[in-house]
């Protein structure tokens, strides 16, 4: 009895239970990997604030103070704090933000830039961290008539190259000195903070928008002013105090 030398070809029903075993294997390996790799950013934007923190503590030692979380403290900065370290700067506006950001967010931006040109400074015991390059974006630029407080001189032209310490998503950690209020109501040139709320209320707030990369000010019923204390508490969002229930 003659038998065929030639090899069998699989089926159509063979093939489509094959596939099927692989969208299933699909279905459960790749939200697992997917959840890996968030607990890893996760994970890794956590570690980021504790290393902030340090670093903004240690500063305080030095300085007194918390690195300021505002372009008006940010002048201010250099007439509170032992003449003879920084140069005084002129009273003008610092323009830092993308042109493109909205006004709020800009704020709120603008925090974590001032906060990485503080800790990178190089006078007293800084520079206070080490940034990878990996992690830093470069946005704008400090104003000529702003103080570079990484020098014992203002910028030079174009003035002091502003830079954003980004998390795992691609969004700006943001920064509060609830502590130290560098301006008093008393000087001429003191503005209200918006922001009245606090968490940390003896230290300092930080938080990033998590893998969602929203704040509270992508609410849709955002209310100016009245929802700022929600940033950093909205869905995913990963912060360095204990979320209320």
């Amino acid at each position: 009895m003659n038998r065929s030398t030639q090899p069998r070809g699989f089926t159509l029903i063979e093939m489509l239970v094959v596939m099927a075993v692989i969208t299933i294997l699909a279905g459960i390996l790749v939200p697992t990997i997917i959840s890996a790799r968030e607990k890893v950013k996760i994970a890794k934007a956590k570690m980021d604030m504790q290393n902030l923190q340090g670093a903004a503590d240690t500063f305080r030692m030095d300085w007194r103070v918390y690195p300021p979380h505002n372009a008006r403290d940010l002048r201010y900065f250099v007439k509170q704090v032992n003449s003879g370290i920084c140069e005084e700067a002129a009273e003008k506006a610092i323009e830092i933000a993308d042109p493109k950001e909205s006004a709020d967010k800009k704020k709120l931006y603008d925090t974590n830039r001032i906060l990485v040109h503080f800790l990178t400074t190089e006078l007293k015991g800084g520079p206070y961290m080490q940034f990878k390059s990996v992690d830093l974006e470069k946005n704008g630029k400090f104003s000529d008539y702003v103080l570079d407080c990484r020098t014992t001189t203002t910028g030079g032209t174009g003035g002091a190259t502003a830079y954003l310490f980004i998390d795992p998503w691609g969004k700006p950690y943001i920064y509060r000195n609830n502590l130290d209020s560098l301006m008093s109501p008393s000087d001429q040139n003191w503005v209200a903070d918006p922001i009245e709320c606090a968490h940390n209320v003896k230290g300092i707030d930080l938080f990033c928008t998590g893998p969602e990369g929203t704040t509270a000010l992508d609410e849709p019923n955002y209310l100016p002013g009245e929802d700022d204390c929600k940033n950093g508490e909205v869905g995913d969002d990963i912060n360095n105090w204990a979320k209320k229930e």
